[in-house]
C-alpha cells in the first residue's frame, strides 16, 4: 500500500468564514505540487479522502480533477484533532494495493506520518506538501517508508 499524506491548501483566513476556504495562492501552489509530484514521483492515487472541512476538500477536489478521478471521498477521521489509530483502522478498508492520498490538517498530518514511519524527525509539511509513504501489504503503525516529501515552492 502506498499513502499519500496531504497537508491541505494555504487557507484564506481574511475571508472571516467560520470554515475558510482556500486561498487563490494556495490554490496555485496545490496545483503545482500535484502536477510535479505526478509528472516526476508517480504520485497516482486511486483514491482520495479528505477531511470534511472546506479548505481540505477544495484541495481533494484539486487533485481529483488533476489527476484525472471520478470522485473523491470524505471521512472524520482526518480531522486535525483525530487520533492516528483512527486513520490506520479507515485504511485497513482498502486492498493492500491500493495508492491512498489522505487530505487533512495539523496536528494530525504530524502525528500520522510518525505513526507511520515509526518515529519522528524533522518533517516539515507546510500548506499544500505531499509525502508518500510505502508499505509492504496493508499500512500499519511503525511499518512505513517516507518515500519523499514534496512542499510548494520546490
Amino acid at each position: 500500500m502506498q499513502v499519500y499524506i496531504f497537508r491541505h491548501a494555504r487557507a484564506d483566513f481574511g475571508s472571516k468564514n467560520e470554515d475558510p476556504p482556500i486561498s487563490e495562492e494556495g490554490e496555485a501552489e496545490a496545483s503545482k505540487v500535484i502536477e510535479l509530484a505526478s509528472q516526476r514521483l508517480g504520485f497516482r492515487p486511486t483514491a482520495i479522502v479528505s477531511s470534511p472541512v472546506l479548505r481540505a476538500k477544495q484541495t481533494a477536489e484539486i487533485a481529483k480533477k488533476k489527476l484525472g478521478l471520478s470522485s473523491y471521498m470524505v471521512d472524520e477521521c482526518l480531522y486535525g484533532d483525530a487520533e492516528p489509530a483512527d486513520v490506520l483502522k479507515f485504511l485497513s478498508t482498502f486492498k493492500k494495493d491500493a495508492r491512498v492520498a489522505l487530505v487533512s490538517h495539523m496536528p494530525l498530518i504530524f502525528e500520522l506520518l510518525y505513526a507511520m514511519i515509526g518515529g519522528r524527525g524533522e518533517v516539515e509539511l507546510v500548506n499544500g506538501s505531499i509525502a508518500a509513504v510505502s508499505f509492504k501489504g496493508k499500512a500499519a503503525e511503525g511499518r512505513g517508508k517516507l518515500l519523499w516529501l514534496l512542499q510548494p515552492g520546490v
